[in-house]
């Protein structure tokens, strides 16, 4: 039997994994997932993660690249699970797939 808790957990999965499966399609595609909880932890994935410049780990919004701030306040505004061409998708209210242009 499912909890809330699990349902939403289980929800964000089916949501990242649907982000992540663009890499699959995408060989060439590059992406940050991007985790706003206490302090803000980015994960590079793809094949441009070699010359990113984005640090891993941030203490505040404001000290990210414009870029990526730019895209995380479209989709922190937007719908769980909402998704938008060159910006990236929003997997939780924290958790964020964004796209690098």
């Amino acid at each position: 039997m499912f909890t809330k808790k699990s349902s939403v957990e289980h929800t964000e999965k089916l949501r990242l994994n649907s982000a992540l499966a663009k890499h699959v399609m995408q060989p060439n595609h590059t992406s940050y997932l991007v985790s706003t909880d206490e302090v803000i932890k980015v994960q590079c994935i793809g094949v441009g993660c070699v010359d990113s410049n984005v640090q891993e780990v941030y203490r505040s919004v404001k000290d990210m690249p414009n870029w990526l701030q730019t895209k995380i306040a479209v989709l922190a505004v937007a719908p769980e699970g909402y998704s938008m061409d060159g910006i990236g998708r929003k997997i939780s209210e924290t958790t964020f797939m964004v796209e690098v242009d």
